[in-house]
Order: C-alpha cells, then structure tokens, then sequence
C-alpha cells in the first residue's frame, strides 16, 4: 500500500518469485530470485468491473507520472525490482498521458527497465491501444476480456458497451500485427455466468488467430461480489 498527500491510499504490491523452482525439460529452471511490482494509475476506477473492489469504490482521481514512479521508488527500498505490471488500481489506458511520461521515466535511469519487462493491464480502451505501439514501443499488452461474447462481457464489464468486442478484437489483431508480440488474455471464471463448455468453445474462436500468453493470474475475490472467481488459463 503506497500512501500519497491528503491520505489518499492506492494499491502497490511485490511478488517475489523464485525462477529457479521446477524443472524445465528434466533439469533445473536457470535464473533466480526476481520481484514484480504490480502498480496503480488511478485512485479508483471508473470501468465498475462487478469482480473488482477498485471498481465498487468509483473513480476518484487521476495519479500524476510522479504519483505513479513514486510506487516504484518506494518498492525499490524493499526489492530490486525486475518487472512492473500495472494490474494495480484503475485503468491505465484511462490515464494516458501520466502513464506514459511515467513508462519513460522507469526507463531511464536509474531503474533501466527493458520494454519487455513492463505490462500494461486494460479492459479494452480502442483509441488507446491503437496508438499504444507507436508511443511505448516493445511494452507487454494484457487484456482483461473475461467473457468471449458482447452480452455477458457488457453483463460483468459495463465499460465493455463503449468498446464493442468485435472492434476491440480488430485493435488487437492491428496491435499484434505491427509490434509482433503475442498478448497477455486475462479471462475471470464466474460461475454460471462465463464457465460454461459453449464459452469455451466460443473464446477458442475468438482468439483462432492471435498468439497469446498462456497464463494463470490470481484473483482476490470481492466481498461486494455476488459471483465466486477463480483462475483460468487462457
């Protein structure tokens, strides 16, 4: 928890992870030790995700590029960090120009953090994504989908009725044919609402032509949340 003036409070948390842990084709994993700082753009968030305490609490403010280094500097006291993800509170995309002075300056001294090593999380702002390449080349996109149809992503997603799915999914395939990257698809299993075998097959249509990141994200429920979450991988 990073604390900011006038006692606002926004989410800033390291994950130590050991890479060496497991085997990798019979042998030892190589690496190490690393540590992840998982940061806020936001205090709040508009988008009211039905999963998402952040999202039960509004929107309140904007975090400056400052606001947002800041978490990283502090964190840096406790750990070397090795990769940042924004996955904290808010939605980056909705606070664009702070984000991306505060990108930069995590890339210059004396953090020096490689492109690859940043992830962006969103629910989906077009306009954002389309010129997201352009203006931070190389970075790690995730999108937050949960739902492989309109209806039911609008259902647990209101924000999703100002970026359609099939125009969101075009943005994407744009992206990911001009940064060659493969992305990050967060998908939430809510019972009855998303977890049903034609979902399945409905979201291993949608995704047919994109190369993703297969990945297992934790969710801390929401008390205010009338769905029971857990992981998926995608």
């Amino acid at each position: 928890m990073s604390f900011l003036p006038e006692w606002i409070f926004v989410e800033a948390v390291i994950m130590r992870y050991d890479t060496r842990l497991g085997k990798y084709g019979g042998k030892p994993r190589p690496g190490g030790p690393r540590s992840t700082l998982c940061i806020s753009s936001q205090v709040g968030c508009k988008m009211g995700c039905k999963f998402c305490a952040t999202g039960s609490m509004g929107f309140k403010s904007n975090l400056s590029s400052g606001e947002i280094v800041e978490q990283l500097v502090h964190a840096s006291h406790f750990s070397q960090i090795r990769n940042v993800v924004f996955m904290g509170m808010g939605e980056p995309l909705n606070n664009y120009s702070a984000l991306v002075e505060a990108i930069h300056i995590m890339q210059g001294s004396p953090f020096q953090l490689s492109p690859k090593k940043i992830t962006i999380s969103t629910v989906g702002i077009i306009h954002a994504i389309n010129k997201l390449q352009s203006d931070l080349p190389n970075l790690n996109l995730a999108v937050s989908l949960h739902a492989p149809v309109q209806d039911i992503r609008c259902q647990i997603m209101p924000a999703a009725r100002a970026f359609p799915l099939e125009k969101l999914m075009d943005a994407l395939q744009t992206y990911q044919t001009n940064s060659g990257q493969k992305i990050f698809i967060e998908y939430i299993m809510l019972d009855e609402v998303n977890d049903e075998e034609q979902h399945a097959h409905q979201l291993g249509k949608l995704l047919e032509t994109f190369q993703v990141v297969r990945s297992i994200f934790q969710i801390t429920a929401c008390r205010n949340s009338a769905s029971s979450c857990f992981c998926y991988e995608v």
